[in-house]
């Protein structure tokens, strides 16, 4: 597992995440917001969840055939049985867990992001006029369970069958690997082999700076360097300048074809 999100408003920039997703609102309790570069309180709020934006990462999945996402409870960290032969119809469940603590374990990539609104809808939730009015209809309290911020998602790369987001539909896919990651316990060092410059250079479109990132939507806080000046992530990991225009996504700036070999 590499990313469990039970928050909202995240920006994720030049990132190489190299697992599975968990993203799960919370409305069930409420969390204070803080005036910008404060502690003073501006507000509270549940987590719908969204408002997250995803620029120029990669994804590099586990080549596992089935996409399918798993149930789990959110802070456990394996999927849920099935449990046969007990009155549950085969569904997945814990003894003990309520049924709305449970949450899915998504393949590498975006992919659970897919029931959430685009940005370019800039609606609150997913919901048609017309299931509004059937709701409104049937006499029912209309209570949006499906209420989520919407997304941003650009730029990214996904390998070795990690899922884009629909909201990418650009996305850049390859089902090769392109990098192998190395990991020695016993030194702690970190070897990243870039065995496919050529399908990773160049790949996102631009450098992403305060501007394109926008506003979070509960603090309506731009996100910024911690005494208010911009962001403008040009510098890559180790503080190489990045191009004005068709970066390389991930940590690493790469700058030809040649394969690459970093150490950590």
């Amino acid at each position: 597992m590499n990313f469990r999100n039970m928050a909202q408003g995240g920006a994720f920039v030049h990132n190489l995440f190299t697992g599975r997703f968990v993203v799960r609102s919370e409305l069930t309790r409420y969390t204070p917001y803080h005036m910008p570069h404060e502690t003073a309180v501006a507000g509270y709020s549940n987590i719908t969840g969204g408002d997250d934006r995803y620029f120029n990462n990669i994804f590099i999945g586990d080549g596992d055939p089935d996409k399918e996402p798993q149930p789990m409870t959110f802070f456990e960290h394996l999927p849920l049985t099935p449990r046969e032969n007990m009155d549950y119809g085969g569904e997945a469940v814990m003894d003990g867990v309520p049924d709305n603590s449970r949450c899915y374990l998504h393949p590498a990539g975006l992919g659970g992001y897919n029931d959430y609104p685009d940005t370019a809808k800039k609606r609150w939730w997913d919901y048609t006029k017309e299931e509004i009015a059937a709701y409104k209809e049937s006499g029912n309290p209309f209570q949006p369970d499906k209420m989520t911020l919407p997304v941003t998602v650009q730029g990214n790369l996904y390998l070795k069958g990690a899922v884009p987001s629909h909201h990418e539909s650009n996305a850049k896919i390859y089902d090769t690997n392109g990098i192998e990651i190395v990991i020695d316990p016993a030194t702690c060092r970190v070897q990243v082999h870039v065995h496919s410059p050529e399908i990773i250079r160049a790949a996102a479109s631009t450098v992403v700076t305060t501007a394109l990132l926008g506003r979070s939507h509960h603090a309506e806080m731009y996100y910024e360097e911690p005494d208010g000046s911009s962001y403008r992530f040009d510098h890559d990991f180790f503080h190489k300048l990045r191009p004005e225009r068709n970066v390389t996504p991930g940590p690493f700036e790469i700058f030809d074809n040649s394969p690459v070999e970093i150490v950590l």
